[in-house]
């Protein structure tokens, strides 16, 4: 059989000689066609299978079936068309712009090569390279930048392209301003540490008006609103312009106090009765008390009332003992209390000194102490692996008492001494130990 190559006139000729049905779909057109079994070669008829063509898209491809030993001509299709990239991306936005302190970041454009920043201040001429810069990253820092209300604009460039809309915002220029620390007052001269930013600082007296001073100090001597015999309470705060800082801490000045006098009071703690001297001045207005030991003169410890000051038992025996200092800053001036706590209490043993046992077992006997201690415990080889010390509790081992009753089986009695201490006192007992008969 010999090959024919049908060419697309033929195609379609005998197409059109034959029952054709046609689709026209929005995207395709598709022609199904059954061809006769007849086939023309020059003048000669031969007989073909039948070929059955289909799929005609909107780009022209068409898909036969032929018998295997008839072969079409390629079809040749173009390529679609395509665009090559741009070299230029679309452009971005400046977004997240954020001014933390004096530093001001956004987020990076990752094409860009560096960024045109402009800034304005408000009442305020900026110099010429301060107003606009070129930044290589996506942050500056705003230092050599007066405070105040800015105008910010940004943007991004790739080489001499800008590649982003100008970015404008209205931002605060804001001082970081702490509070100012380590105040001090010595020989009348208040102190604290200088705070960066800061073109001022305020300083705040207990029923004075605010000082304004433009270094960190104060000569509190210079003021003559301030009494003597009275406290005043300060405090300091950092300001440039409308900006402040927290307070500082609050200290106390008292320098302008006098004293008056000293008078020594004695209380044994084995009094029950409350402390009471008359100041013999009625006016007399307590307005606090500094010294070792916390005294409250509202009524929980004692009071100070027309000029009768009553320190109250209960608090007393709480003191150690020992000498202690207060001063009593009232409004005639110091008054320095020296308050001797005595204690003519000795310590003593609380359990039975006769003391009946049985072999093997401990002992244990307690003591009042009065803040004391217990020193030792001596007699028959007890040696301080044989006891133990815990507090105002002693206890006596009983492999000890066993041993030394074991040894020698006539005793009867085993004797030891024990010396207490207690503030001056020094008390020596004795233990009287005997073994506990069966009924």
């Amino acid at each position: 059989m010999k090959r024919i190559f049908l060419s697309m006139g033929l195609l379609v000729f005998l197409m059109g000689c034959q029952t054709t049905t046609l689709f026209t779909p929005s995207t395709q057109t598709t022609i199904s066609s059954t061809l006769p079994t007849t086939s023309f070669s020059q003048s000669t008829l031969t007989t073909l299978p039948p070929l059955t063509t289909t799929s005609i898209s909107s780009t022209t491809n068409i898909t036969s079936t032929l018998p295997p030993t008839t072969t079409l001509p390629p079809t040749t299709t173009s390529p679609p068309t395509t665009t090559s990239p741009s070299t230029t991306t679309s452009p971005s936005e400046i977004v997240s712009v954020v001014l933390e302190g004096s530093q001001l970041s956004w987020r990076e454009i990752p094409q860009a090569t560096h960024y045109l920043v402009q800034i304005e201040i408000q009442g305020y001429e900026l110099e010429a390279s301060l107003r606009e810069q070129v930044i290589f990253q996506a942050s500056m820092s705003l230092s050599l930048i007066p405070f105040g209300e800015l105008t910010i604009s940004i943007q991004a460039f790739l080489g001499e392209e800008a590649i982003t809309p100008v970015f404008t915002i209205d931002m605060i220029h804001r001082p970081q301003l702490i509070a100012p620390t380590t105040l001090s007052i010595e020989q009348g001269i208040l102190s604290w540490s200088e705070v960066a930013n800061a073109s001022s600082y305020e300083v705040y007296i207990t029923g004075e008006d605010v000082i304004v001073v433009q270094v960190p100090f104060l000569d509190l001597t210079t003021l003559s609103n301030l009494l003597p015999n009275q406290i005043y309470y300060i405090y300091v705060i950092a300001k440039y312009e409308q900006w402040t800082s927290s307070p500082s801490m609050t200290v106390q000045y008292d320098d302008s106090y006098e004293y008056v006098k000293v008078i020594s009071l004695s209380y044994s703690l084995s009094d029950d009765f409350d402390l009471i001297y008359d100041f013999e001045e009625e006016q007399l207005t307590l307005h606090q008390v500094l010294g070792d030991i916390d005294f409250d003169f509202t009524g929980i410890d004692g009071t100070l009332i027309d000029g009768v000051l009553t320190m109250s038992a209960a608090f007393l025996d709480t003191v150690a003992y020992g000498t202690h200092s207060m001063l009593f800053y009232t409004s005639i001036g110091i008054i320095e209390l020296q308050l001797q706590i005595v204690d003519t209490r000795k310590p003593f043993m609380i359990s039975l000194s006769q003391i009946y046992v049985v072999l093997g077992e401990d002992v244990n006997l307690e003591f009042e102490l009065y803040d004391g201690e217990i020193v030792d415990l001596s007699g028959n080889d007890i040696t301080k692996e044989d006891y133990q010390i815990n507090g105002s509790m002693l206890t006596i081992n009983g492999e000890y008492i066993q041993r030394i009753f074991t040894r020698d089986p006539s005793r009867t009695v085993l004797i030891l001494g024990y010396t207490l201490s207690a503030n001056q006192h020094i008390t020596i007992g004795y233990l009287f130990i005997r073994i506990q008969q069966s009924s």
